[in-house]
């Protein structure tokens, strides 16, 4: 946990405002907000002048580099711990309603945090992200799957892509969805939205979808990106992702 965690999670159980708990500790006010934000790291003292004012106190404990991070995957294996299974109940019911949707007879693969997750990662993972080849074959599946009232919502957008064009013969009609969809969104990335299901959709080279490593869940087998591809910005998440690199290089 952040000392920006820690002094709000604090403040909020001793039921204080910022403007009080900064006069208790000598401080300004802005310099709570701005530690809680994130936006200032607070010396040692600081932080413990702050907790105090909140009737706490900082108990610091050495412990072997990277033992929390090992303590969480252990846990994660042993069906103990926090709860980050959302994202693999999400991938099921995507799954069931895609399949019925015909999106998986697409080559495809789930990337990110979220196959990360899928892969027994103890990650929080907001987003699902779904990896289909800028292929013939995703094109044509797209043009039947925006006559079934699915909707593409280019990445930044609020509203989604007004789609024309339908009614050409199947082969013009999948290249003049394409052509459409890449102007609005030349990062290959939207949202599709449909009745009773949302997905992030990444358009990618064909072959990246080729490299998978295969997860059964409750719902159906399911492709994921190979843990050695996945990246992450915030600093559990690398972390988590690193140790569990070493372990498999370790023949784990």
């Amino acid at each position: 946990m952040d000392a920006g965690t820690l002094v709000r999670q604090a403040r909020l159980e001793a039921e204080l405002t910022q403007q009080a708990m900064a006069a208790r500790a000598g401080v300004s006010r802005q310099t709570v907000a701005h530690i809680e934000v994130g936006a200032r790291q607070p010396s040692v003292g600081t932080l413990v002048r702050l907790l105090a004012a909140a009737g706490k106190q900082m108990h610091v404990e050495l412990i072997p580099l990277d033992d929390d991070v090992r303590r969480a995957i252990a846990d994660r294996r042993a069906g103990r711990g926090p709860d980050v299974t959302e994202v693999v109940d999400r991938i099921g019911a995507l799954t069931l309603y895609g399949s019925q949707k015909g999106i998986f007879e697409i080559p495809h693969r789930f990337e990110g945090l979220a196959a990360a997750q899928l892969l027994g990662a103890p990650v929080p993972a907001d987003e699902i992200l779904l990896a289909l080849p800028d292929a013939p074959t995703t094109w044509s599946w797209m043009v039947g799957a925006l006559a079934r009232f699915w909707a593409v919502v280019p990445s930044g957008w609020r509203w989604p892509l007004s789609i024309a064009g339908l009614s050409f013969p199947p082969d013009e009609a999948a290249t003049h969805v394409r052509d459409q969809v890449l102007e609005a969104a030349p990062d290959g990335r939207f949202s599709l939205r449909g009745s009773l299901a949302e997905v992030c959709i990444q358009v990618v080279d064909a072959d990246r979808v080729q490299r998978y490593v295969l997860v059964e869940t409750e719902f159906a087998t399911v492709a994921a990106q190979p843990l050695d591809e996945v990246q992450a910005i915030d600093g559990w998440s690398a972390r988590v992702l690193r140790i569990l690199r070493e372990e498999t290089r370790g023949g784990a």
